[in-house]
């Protein structure tokens, strides 16, 4: 049960971490929004600080693993299309940035999963089975 909510929470500071790394690179009034999905965990306004926070934080983190180029080609891809492993892929990163980004995230995924509360948690599992089903049904078959 709790590899599914860290599998489930490294998908979802990978998704929102990257959504909010986009939105905060080319400024916008989304920049506040923490993400769609944490939105519907019903956090307290010092859970949304403290996420907030993780998610600058790992921005940060990312950028500097990044080259400028690579830079440019991850946010491009990510806001054209929200898909993080495509926007990885377009960056073309040496394995070595690859095991970076990965530890970031896992950081990031134990950060947020302290700020959640059990029911929350809870929450954040279904929504994320409920998100996967629904990308499944909308690939191409």
């Amino acid at each position: 049960m709790k590899r599914y909510l860290k599998l489930g929470l490294v998908a979802l500071v990978g998704a929102v971490t990257l959504s909010t790394t986009a939105l905060i690179s080319q400024p916008s009034p989304a920049l506040a929004d923490p993400g769609q999905i944490l939105q519907e965990l019903d956090l307290t306004a010092e859970q949304q600080s403290q996420i907030q926070g993780i998610f600058e934080a790992r921005r940060s983190d990312i950028e500097a693993i990044l080259t400028e180029e690579q830079r440019d080609q991850f946010f491009e891809t990510l806001q054209g299309n929200r898909n993080f492993r495509e926007a990885i892929a377009a960056a073309d990163l040496t394995d070595a940035q690859r095991d970076q980004i990965r530890a970031v995230m896992m950081d990031s995924r134990e950060d947020i999963s302290e700020i959640l509360t059990e029911e929350q948690q809870q929450e954040l599992r279904d929504l994320m089975t409920q998100r996967r089903q629904e990308r499944r049904q909308e690939r191409p078959q």
